[in-house]
This record gives structure tokens, C-alpha cells and sequence, in this order.
């Protein structure tokens, strides 16, 4: 989606609005026209006029509200050289005179209004789509990706978690973390997580020792962890990748046995050797 479709879906009103909207300004423009033609001059009637004004904020374009402003504006003059009713007249021409300021007036603080908007709401609309980027780049992540708050508890996981451990979506979402942790580390883990979330930096966990975790039959694999401090809109959060080791610890245990058996078996030689 690019930025012009969000800007296109989230900034303009809907089709139906674009129908009834123009019909109401004109209707209520016609309605307070008759008022004030019946009304005496010496009474602000031109000031309903702010009412289908207002009303140009729903079609989000500036132009509008300038239209009606100008619209307004007319309807006043006009309106003031056909009044069928006495009045004082200098007092209407300031009454009047006035009216029009004011209505351009807010044709101006509507234009404002309507760029802050379409800003607020283009930043946000953004902010959605760089949200749903994210977390379809974490859904389709080879490795296992958690994100967890500051109090521990696991606000997003992808696919390959529920695959890792065992556990569905939402049987994890809402859950300590340390339901992923087995019983003999989860004592110390809210300390270290407390320490990471007060010096946040992006690291690899447990550096220098062996990592497991618990899958919710309650059996156990080694994994490595690397941790990211991300900053969302719920506040500070850590982006965990979460990676099984199980087969590359395999490997190194057949390597290391094959080494040592071909030491004993250097041994064995030297041992076998006859002495001259």
C-alpha cells in the first residue's frame, strides 16, 4: 500500500458523506436566508451562518469552507438590501460588516483545522502501516521472535514460537515469560530482566553460558537469544529472536566424541608400538 492509497482511504470521507453534506450546507444556507428575511436587520441572524460553515470540516477540503464562506458573505448583502423588516440601519451595516470578517474568519481557522487533521491523521495512518510492516516481517521470520514488556509479560510472538515450544498463540499471549523458562532459572530471570530494561542495548543473552528452554510438555532444548529494546506506542519492549541450537549442540557432541576417539586410538598405537 502506498502512501498516496493511505492517504486516499484514511484522509477522505466516504462516498455517502460527499452525497448528504453538500445538500445540508445548501439547504440550511437557503433556510437561514428566509430567516434573515423576515428578521430585522438590528438582530446578528447572518451568524447562523456559521452552522454549514462548520459543516465544511466533514468534507476535509479547505476550498469548501472558502466557498461557503464567500456563499455566506453574499446571502448577508443580499440579504440586507431585501429585508422586508425596519431596523436601524447603521448598527446592521457594522452587524453585517462584521458577520462577513467573521466568516472568513473561520474559513481560515477551518483550513487550519482540516491540514492539522489530515497531518494527524497521515502520521497515524502511517504509524499503522509501518506496524503492520513489522509485524508481518516478524510473522515470516525463520526464527522464533518474542516480544515481552517490562513487566515480563508477552505481547506478540510469530509463528515459529508456537512451533518452538509448543504452546499456541494464544495460550502465550498474556503469559510471563518465564513459562518459556525452565524451573531451575526462573528465579533470577525477573533480576535480569529488570537490569536489561534499565541499561537497554541490543545483546545476545546469557553470553558465556548455556541457555534452555521449556516446551510445554516440559521438555527441554538448548537455544540462543538475541535481545532488541524496541520502543512501541504501550512504551519500552524487548524483541527477543529465539534460535534451537538443538542440532548444532548434536554436532559438536559427535565431533568431540570423534576427536576423542581418535585420540585413544592415537594412544592405543603408541602403546602398541613394539620397543626396538
Amino acid at each position: 500500500m502506498t502512501e498516496q492509497r493511505v492517504h486516499q482511504t484514511t484522509l477522505e470521507p466516504d462516498g455517502s458523506t460527499l452525497r448528504w453534506l453538500p445538500w445540508t450546507i445548501g439547504l440550511l444556507c437557503v433556510t437561514i436566508f428566509g430567516i434573515d428575511f423576515l428578521t430585522p436587520l438590528g438582530i446578528a441572524t447572518p451568524m447562523l451562518y456559521l452552522f454549514p460553515l462548520a459543516l465544511t470540516v466533514g468534507t476535509r477540503k479547505p476550498q469548501v469552507a472558502w466557498g461557503v464562506a464567500l456563499l455566506s458573505s453574499g446571502l448577508t448583502l443580499i440579504g440586507y438590501h431585501t429585508s422586508v423588516s425596519g431596523g436601524v440601519v447603521p448598527f446592521a451595516v457594522i452587524n453585517r460588516s462584521f458577520s462577513v470578517v467573521v466568516f472568513f474568519a473561520a474559513a481560515m481557522l477551518i483550513q487550519l483545522f482540516i491540514q492539522h487533521l489530515k497531518r494527524v491523521r497521515l502520521v497515524e495512518a502511517n504509524e499503522a502501516l509501518l506496524a503492520k510492516t513489522q509485524i508481518q516481517v516478524v510473522e515470516s521470520a525463520p526464527n522464533g521472535m518474542l516480544l515481552a514488556n517490562q513487566a515480563g509479560v508477552i505481547t506478540m510472538v510469530n509463528t515459529q514460537i508456537e512451533h518452538l515450544f509448543g504452546y499456541s498463540r494464544q495460550e502465550l499471549l498474556g503469559q510471563p515469560v518465564e513459562v518459556l523458562i525452565p524451573e531451575r532459572f526462573k528465579a533470577r530471570h525477573p533480576e535480569q530482566r529488570t537490569a536489561f530494561f534499565h541499561s537497554p542495548s541490543t545483546r545476545s543473552m546469557g553470553a558465556g553460558r548455556e541457555l534452555f528452554g521449556r516446551r510445554k510438555d516440559a521438555s527441554e532444548f538448548p537455544l540462543e537469544i538475541g535481545l532488541n529494546p524496541i520502543q512501541t506506542p504501550q512504551g519500552r519492549q524487548v524483541l527477543a529472536a529465539i534460535v534451537d541450537i538443538t542440532d548444532r549442540k548434536t554436532a559438536e557432541l559427535k565431533l568431540q566424541q570423534a576427536a576423542a576417539d581418535l585420540a585413544g586410538c592415537g594412544k592405543t598405537l603408541v602403546f602398541s608400538v613394539p620397543s626396538g
